[in-house]
């Protein structure tokens, strides 16, 4: 067989081989009351919804957020409510960051920052079937102690096997501010600045 023979029968098998099944989903948060308008320390009530959109069977698909209990760096606080079943809520710790490095005569001493905690719902039953929706609900609180409008992400994942697909939706809680003045002041701030700059540059050049 010639070299181009090889090639001819290498490249009809490929041809006639059947297309890998790959995993792919959807996901939908829908927050009420609408977090542009929730203040700090109001509860609201969070849908989270998951469609198979691939060809392949998911057994397993969650939706999660790390976040903090309290402090200026929280932003909400997930809680499960009566709604929540069969859909499965976790929550765990995340490792935090160490001030000083523990050893057996002297105990690690933690951050003061509040460490971390992670929230996980198992959307139930599974598995998903191609084209099939699961929906969980729970509840969230905006922390009092945030210190400003936030973009809240969420991350849906779901896995079959060794095959995994992640997505991430993102939210702007707006704390009953204007959502749109702070982001337009900050742009016409930069391309005035970024104008300012230029112009000074071209004065220095005539001279």
């Amino acid at each position: 067989m010639t070299r181009i023979q090889a090639w001819a029968v290498s490249a009809l098998l490929v041809w006639g081989a059947p297309a890998v099944a790959a995993l792919s989903i959807s996901g939908t948060v829908v927050v009420e009351p609408h977090p542009s308008t929730l203040l700090r320390g109001q509860e609201a009530t969070v849908t989270y919804m998951i469609t198979n959109t691939g060809d392949e069977p998911i057994e397993l698909a969650t939706v999660g957020f790390p976040y903090r209990s309290s402090g200026p760096l929280s932003t909400v606080l997930p809680f499960q409510t009566v709604a929540t079943p069969p859909c499965l809520y976790r929550l765990r710790v995340l490792p935090g960051p160490f001030e000083v490095a523990g050893t057996v005569e002297s105990p690690a001493k933690w951050s003061p920052v509040p460490p971390f905690l992670e929230k996980s719902i198992e959307f139930a039953p599974l598995p998903i079937e191609p084209g099939g929706m699961r929906r969980c609900v729970a509840a969230l609180r905006v922390s009092p102690d945030t210190a400003g409008p936030f973009v809240q992400t969420f991350n849906f994942q779901a896995s079959r096997g060794a095959q995994s697909v992640t997505q991430t939706r993102s939210l702007v809680f707006g704390l009953g501010e204007s959502a749109v003045a702070i982001p337009v002041v900050s742009t016409w701030s930069l391309a005035l600045a970024s104008l300012l700059v230029l112009l000074l540059g071209v004065f220095r050049l005539r001279r």
